[in-house]
């Protein structure tokens, strides 16, 4: 919760440069991005510095919330309200009830397969966590003399568990299990995410019929595909759920840069095609649309 904090306060600070006017979700969920963009470019500088270790992992996001926080947290605060104001204007209906206790049962279902090392897929075995833990017992980032070509995969998610692994005090089970709630993390960011792509992609139908479109339980939607139970589909300290978080972001900017082309919109696309890019190559298929 800490880590999600820091990397949304910095990342407001990115928003609130850009000057984009977004809706709030929108801004919140920009937020998110841009801001694991910024501690995983901090992370590798300290990394080129040599500054791993357990003093890294406190002040790295310590800084983050001491230098942004105050802006994102009064924001924070007036969209919480504003949320609640509208759950009150217009309660959930028995159905969107019923729709939200499904989804909060396969959010349960996947999160209980992170709570063991287990679980861990293999590519993490082979590389994404092999690497974090290389770069923490080096104290920084260095070249694989052996000429390693799992070393030259992109590394933004490698570089999350980096900072998980700089856990001080901390046995093995503590920097996976660690690792693997990052990564949970940014699943519920992705499923924040749906709603905002949802309500932006039926904008045009309401204003066009006049209807209410009620967007805020399509995050459900991703639970009536059960490959995201299974074990290489699931959440499993890859780079895989990383990567897709990065798929609403770009077609949010997307349409933004289309509709109102200007160089601001243009770079904020451009962070979030950076992001998906540095998390993995497959992303390319993201980028090429």
């Amino acid at each position: 919760a800490v880590w999600t904090l820091a990397c949304a306060s910095v990342g407001d600070a990115v928003v609130r440069r850009f000057n984009l006017a977004l809706p709030a979700s929108e801004r919140l969920l920009g937020a998110l991005g841009a801001g694991l963009l910024v501690f995983v470019s901090g992370t590798f500088v300290a990394g080129i510095l040599r500054l791993y270790g357990p003093v890294f992992f406190v002040a790295w996001p310590t800084f983050l919330l001491l230098a942004f926080g105050a802006p994102f947290l009064r924001f924070l605060r007036r969209y919480v309200r504003h949320r609640l104001a509208a759950g009150r204007r217009a309660p959930p209906s028995p159905l969107m009830s019923a729709l939200c206790v499904f989804g909060l049962v396969g959010v349960g279902m996947v999160y209980f397969n992170i709570l063991t090392p287990d679980n861990i897929a293999g590519d993490s075995h082979w590389y994404h966590l092999a690497i974090a833990e290389h770069y923490v017992a080096e104290g920084g980032i260095h070249p694989f003399v052996e000429g390693w070509f799992q070393g030259t995969l992109p590394q933004l998610a490698t570089l999350i568990y980096t900072w998980a692994f700089s856990f001080p005090g901390s046995a093995l089970f503590d920097r996976v299990e660690l690792a693997a709630h990052l990564e949970f993390a940014i699943f519920l960011w992705t499923l924040f995410g749906i709603p905002v792509l949802a309500r932006w992609a039926t904008a045009r139908a309401r204003s066009r019929t006049n209807t209410r479109i009620r967007a805020s339980a399509a995050w459900v939607a991703l639970f009536l595909f059960p490959g995201i139970f299974l074990y290489d589909s699931s959440v499993s300290t890859n780079a895989d759920h990383i990567a897709a978080f990065w798929a609403v972001p770009i077609l949010l900017a997307l349409g933004r840069a289309l509709r109102s082309p200007s160089a601001k919109r243009g770079a904020w696309l451009a962070l979030s095609l950076a992001g998906a890019l540095l998390t993995k190559y497959q992303t390319i298929m993201l980028v090429t649309f």
